[in-house]
């Protein structure tokens, strides 16, 4: 009888042990490297004294979630914590972690989690937390970042208070000074108005002003109606002439005027002008008397004067040249004058900062057209102020009026003086057009600026006896009032004048002829 082989018995629960092949190996690997990866790592980065994160897993069966305990227990709770698919409930402490509480199995990845101490208390005591919670921000973080934003915007807002209070402050006490001591501005203000006055008057120029202004400084006072009486008899049978006078007393201020504001043709006239440029820049260091000044091709002119025959390159010195232009007024000289002291452009403009709104020049000499333009008014005004120490210094004064003490054509104005007068004076001759203007010194002590000028037919020689005339009688007038108190006019005809001691100055005598050599009409 063949016995059989009972293989032997092997307890429940066992497993068999069979031969592993290369593949089960393979798959055995596989499945304990998923489940590796499934298992929760320890992150290096964290700090071991901060309380870890935990999260609860929750079974993944419905039928294996923890159920909360009857309302009618009455156990008692020690801590209440929401759990994840729970509603909020409370659960009593369980003494084995892998029971619940109603005495069931719980899976054993909960279990795990469960048993897992969640501080730094719990892991001394080797006692876990049943109920977990996540981890909230820490307290101590939140503060410090409020505290930071906080701190920031009370800094910017106290620093905007700050510069606004400043602001104010500045603003309060620059008013608070300005009310409390007002002197102490138009004091600063009065010193640097001196202060200009001071350099003006160094440099002896006149800023530009009007011409109201420029003619206020001369503080003139009545008009000479007896003069006037005396020139319009003179005037009265000559229509075809059109005389310009005006005449300024520089002791009492009174003046006549005829044609005064009237524009006239310049003629050699308006080398009086130029004289006094040439001065100021003597007195300013920018002219040399003893400068030598070089005759150029453009400097040649016709008419009056003898260095139009010296050949181009010559050399004259500035104040040699300043002599000729007055004394024989050679226009010659006058153009290398104008050349030195910048030309047309910058005589013009220096004009006008002496107040002459008509005296203008537009053409070198000789200007035979009469394009150079002046006035009786403004001749005579820069005269007197010439005469009274402005625009030039003293020193520069007193040369200028020598030289033209020394013109040498004496058939107009100085014509018409008496015994013991002197004139500074420079004449004008052109075809349609004859002048002449001067500062004179009477015997008595009185001065006086004359201007003279009569428009007229081409070369019309009763002009000369106009201008001859006008001075006799303007000298007459002024020598028979010396009596009479400042800024006051006697007013007397003709009639109750008396016989002149000289019978050269009465207005009926014929004036001695004009010189051909000193003529610019003649000699041009």
């Amino acid at each position: 009888m063949a016995s059989s082989h009972q293989p032997p018995s092997r307890p429940s629960g066992s497993r068999r042990a069979a031969p592993r092949s290369g593949l089960s190996r393979l798959l055995l690997g596989l499945i304990s490297l998923g489940e590796r990866t499934t298992q929760p790592r320890r992150n290096p980065r964290r700090d071991p004294h901060q309380p870890r994160r935990e999260r609860i897993l929750m079974p993944e069966k419905p039928s294996q979630r923890i159920q909360p305990p009857p309302l009618s227990t009455q156990a008692p709770y020690d801590r209440v914590v929401p759990l994840d698919g729970i509603h909020s409930a409370a659960m009593p402490p369980i003494s084995n972690p892998r029971v619940s509480h109603q005495g069931q199995a719980l899976p054993r990845r909960v279990q795990r989690i469960r048993s897992r101490p969640s501080g730094r208390g719990d892991r001394q005591s080797g006692k876990g937390n049943i109920a977990l919670a996540p981890r909230s921000r820490k307290p101590h973080q939140t503060a410090n970042a409020t505290a930071r934003r906080s701190f920031s915007l009370a800094a910017f807002t106290q620093g905007m208070r700050l510069v606004i209070l400043g602001v104010g402050v500045w603003a309060i006490v620059g008013t608070v000074l300005s009310i409390s001591n007002p002197s102490s501005q138009s004091g600063q203000i009065s010193q640097a108005a001196a202060d200009n006055l001071q350099t003006a008057t160094d440099v002896q120029l006149v800023g530009a002003t009007s011409q109201s202004e420029y003619l206020s400084r001369l503080e003139l006072g009545r008009e000479m109606d007896g003069l006037g009486i005396k020139v319009a008899a003179l005037t009265r049978d000559l229509p075809d002439l059109t005389p310009g006078v005006f005449v300024v007393d520089l002791d009492s201020g009174d003046y006549f005027s005829l044609n005064g504001d009237q524009t006239f043709a310049a003629a050699s006239m308006i080398k009086v002008p130029i004289l006094v440029a040439f001065f100021q820049e003597v007195d300013a260091g920018k002219i040399r008397l003893d400068e030598m000044l070089t005759l150029q091709e453009g400097d040649l002119a016709s008419g009056s004067g003898d260095m139009q025959f010296a050949g181009v390159g010559t050399q004259y010195s500035a104040l040699e040249t300043a002599i000729n232009m007055i004394v024989i007024s050679d226009n010659t000289a006058t153009n290398m004058l104008i050349r030195r002291l910048g030309g047309i452009r910058v005589l013009n403009q220096r004009f006008q900062e002496w107040g002459l709104q008509q005296t203008v020049l537009h053409n070198l000499l000789p200007d035979l057209e009469g394009t150079n333009t002046l006035s009786p008014k403004e001749l005579s005004n820069l005269i007197a102020r010439v005469s009274e120490g402005e625009l030039v210094s003293m020193k520069s004064r007193d040369r200028l009026l020598n030289i033209m003490e020394q013109t040498v054509n004496n058939s107009l104005l100085p014509a018409g003086l008496g015994d013991g007068a002197s004139i500074a004076h420079k004449t004008g001759d052109i075809g349609s057009l004859a002048g002449d203007a001067g500062l004179v010194d009477m015997p008595n002590g009185r001065r006086y600026a004359i201007s003279v000028m009569v428009k007229r037919p081409h070369n019309d020689a009763r002009a000369y006896e106009l201008v001859y005339q006008i001075s006799a009688a303007a000298y007459e007038y002024l020598n028979q009032t010396i009596s009479s108190p400042v800024n006051s006019s006697i007013h007397t005809s003709p009639a109750n004048l008396p016989p002149s001691p000289d019978p050269a100055l009465s207005p009926s005598t014929n004036p001695p002829a004009p010189n051909p050599t000193n003529s610019n009409e003649v000699t041009r």
